[in-house]
Formats: C-alpha cells, sequence, structure tokens
C-alpha cells in the first residue's frame, strides 16, 4: 500500500501550510506542497484535522470527481484531497500545489500550479487506496 506523508510546517492562525511526500514502499514518487485550514480543535468547516494516521479511499462525486477521502477523522467526515489554490478554497480538506507564493497579495502563502499537482498526485496513487500520516 502506497503511504502519503504531510509534514506540517507552520499554522499562521489563519491557515496551515505543509509539505507532502507519497511513496511506494521506499521509493518517493512526487513531493508537493499542501495547504490546509488552521488548527481549531477539528473543528467542522474552520479547522485542518488532527495529526494522525489515517486510511484515504478513492471518493468521486458529481463536483468532486476522481479525489480521495480522508477516512475515519473523529466527528468529521467528507475531507477529501482536493484542487484549490487559496485558504478559502478548503472547508477542512487538503489542498496541494507545487510551491508557496502570495497569489492574491492577502500576505498569506497559497500553493501554485493545484490542477497539475493534482493530476500528477492521482497518477502515481492509480485510484487505490492509501495511508496518510499527517505530522
Amino acid at each position: 500500500m502506497k503511504k502519503v506523508i504531510i509534514v506540517r510546517l507552520e499554522d499562521s492562525g489563519k491557515q496551515t501550510i505543509g509539505h507532502l511526500s507519497v511513496f511506494d514502499g521506499k521509493e518517493k514518487l512526487m513531493e508537493a506542497k499542501t495547504l490546509e485550514l488552521p488548527d481549531k480543535n477539528n473543528a467542522r468547516s474552520i479547522s485542518c484535522i488532527p495529526r494522525g494516521t489515517y486510511l484515504c479511499k478513492p471518493y468521486s462525486s458529481k463536483n468532486y470527481p476522481n479525489h480521495y477521502e480522508v477516512k475515519n477523522v473523529p466527528n468529521r467526515s467528507h475531507i477529501l484531497f482536493h484542487e484549490g489554490n487559496f485558504n478559502h478554497n478548503t472547508e477542512g480538506c487538503i489542498l496541494m500545489g507545487k510551491s508557496f507564493k502570495d497569489l492574491n497579495r492577502d500576505g498569506e502563502l497559497d500553493v501554485t500550479s493545484s490542477v497539475p499537482t493534482f493530476e500528477k498526485f492521482n497518477g502515481h496513487l492509480d485510484r487505490e487506496t492509501f495511508l496518510l500520516q499527517i505530522i
């Protein structure tokens, strides 16, 4: 089973930025930057999820085809990996991009190239269940 590790780097109180790595065994397949909400004790729609280890499964809906859902998050559901560049693009989900840059000049770092980064992520995970570790 492939493994995704997110190392959270900084919580500004408005958002949390991190570094994501995808592994197949010991082989690192890709790296990306992550953008999540700040840590507000796992409060629904305003907080990132707690650090820990989770199972992630393929998820598809009309709005989010070919995505992944983080399962068994205490008191939360529908936590997805999906595209988005800004902290207002998430209500608790995990966004990813190629690099950090303040795209909208609000003083907070955003993630760049979210769509191609997410497509690369999907390509490596190939619609398989994977293990997520957030540290």
